[in-house]
């Protein structure tokens, strides 16, 4: 098996990091909310806006339905759970197996989010900026596979020093969304918003670089912040019949090349990586005929083939990375809520989605282990007087394994992937 094959399949660190590894909750690599009131219905809210945040990161036609003006700054903590697995079988030595527990930490993801009425006017405006994703992986190296005091069989290979050792990155990626919509009935309003999207990443090793001399990859990389835009647009109808209906559309988010600088061979290197965040399509409900019930639906659909550096997958001449073979996806989330008393609303929700990796892509995304499928999601609203809201939420995701071959091109080995994370929201918001 060759070494190189192995670790260009490791790549996935930027592919999965990029936009959100272990905050993606079942869809992918797209952050389900980024506050606590949203997050706690399973981001079920294109056709129910129950907040700034929620309304103006789903549906930019939503705003016009938000109650009375509302400023709100949130803050999210992800505490994802991940294991790193491997197993080859080598001539005259048998099988070595192992397994690794990331050592991530907490995650965090802030945002802010306005929204003004323009009094006497058709227009309502907004503005939303938030974390759309942070992570990080942590694995630490391992045993070799032999060493000077013999053969190490519970070690990891994958993570061993003959193979790549420490793997680690970091991310943070934020968007800025000024939006404006127009309430062209008194049940139909539509909007529209820019989109300016910023991001980092951070790696070691240097997987989308070329191999030196030796087959090895460089040990640290140094980069910086780059952009990217888009835009999306919404609609939201509110009918008599106490249905809502919402829709929304998200441009990709083109982005521009990410550089990094590096050591090679005593020489100081640069190289570009081109990844973009794909077109997302939401369709929402949402029912309130029944007294202090709320109840939402949503059905989205994640283009992550037509995304540049998603969609590809493998390698080329030169062990230049093409992309992480993901697939098209499609998330259903449910959500309620209920106004327990005048102070007190009570929020739940529910969310699954098809994962956007199968199995035989599975070593181009071992940092990546977004195929969680299942999420609950739990949380409250407490008014302290005066329009003042706190708000909390918590999420669970449930475990979800990803298995296939460490190497691609031969099939041989295992590498496989354990996945699970939990996550707290907190906010304050205000309404006038």
């Amino acid at each position: 098996m060759k070494k190189q094959t192995i670790l260009v399949g490791l790549v996935s660190l930027f592919g999965g990091l990029f936009l959100g590894s272990g905050v993606a909750f079942g869809q992918a690599a797209a952050l389900r909310a980024v506050s606590p009131i949203s997050e706690s219905m399973a981001g079920a809210v294109t056709a129910a806006p129950v907040d700034a945040a929620g309304a103006l990161y789903w549906n930019p036609g939503s705003i016009s339905g938000v109650q009375g003006d509302d400023i709100s700054i949130n803050f999210g903590m992800v505490f994802p759970k991940s294991t790193l697995g491997s197993s080859v079988t080598l001539p005259g030595i048998g099988t070595i197996s192992g397994e690794t527990k990331s050592d991530a930490g907490m995650t965090p993801v802030p945002s802010m989010a306005a929204i003004k009425h323009i009094t006497n006017t058709p227009w309502t405006i907004g503005l939303g900026i938030s974390g759309i994703a942070g992570a990080s992986c942590n694995y630490p190296g391992v045993s070799p596979i032999i060493s000077p005091t013999g053969i190490n069989r519970d070690t990891n290979p994958i993570l061993s020093s003959s193979m790549v050792g420490r793997l680690s990155a970091n991310v943070q990626v934020f968007q800025i969304a000024p939006t404006a919509a127009y309430q062209v009935t008194d049940k139909l309003s539509v909007g529209f918003a820019p989109t300016v999207t910023l991001a980092n990443m951070m790696a070691t090793p240097l997987f989308i670089a070329p191999a030196d001399s030796t087959g090895m990859w460089a040990q640290g990389a140094g980069s910086h912040f780059t952009w990217g835009g888009g835009f999306q647009c919404g609609a939201y109808y509110r009918t008599d019949a106490a249905w809502d209906f919402g829709l929304s559309f998200k441009s990709p988010q083109w982005m521009k090349d990410f550089h990094f600088f590096y050591m090679q061979n005593g020489q100081g290197k640069e190289i570009k990586y081109g990844l973009d965040y794909p077109m997302i399509v939401s369709l929402g409900t949402a029912y309130r005929g029944l007294n202090r019930w709320l109840f939402t639906g949503d059905v989205r659909y994640f283009n992550w083939s037509g995304a540049r550096g998603f969609g590809d997958q493998g390698y080329g001449p030169g062990h230049q990375v093409l992309g992480f073979g993901w697939k098209d996806n499609f998330s259903f989330s449910f959500g309620s809520a209920f106004q327990m008393t005048e102070k007190l609303t009570l929020r739940g929700g529910y969310c699954y989605s098809n994962s956007a990796i199968d199995d035989e892509v599975t070593i181009y995304n071992i940092a990546s282990s977004l195929s969680m499928e299942h999420s609950v999601h739990v949380g409250a609203t407490y008014d302290v007087g005066d329009q003042w809201l706190l708000s909390g939420s918590y999420t669970y995701v449930f475990p979800q394994t990803l298995h296939g071959a460490l190497d691609p091109v031969t099939g041989a080995g295992e590498v496989w992937t354990k996945s699970s994370a939990h996550a707290a929201w907190t906010g304050i918001s205000k309404r006038f």
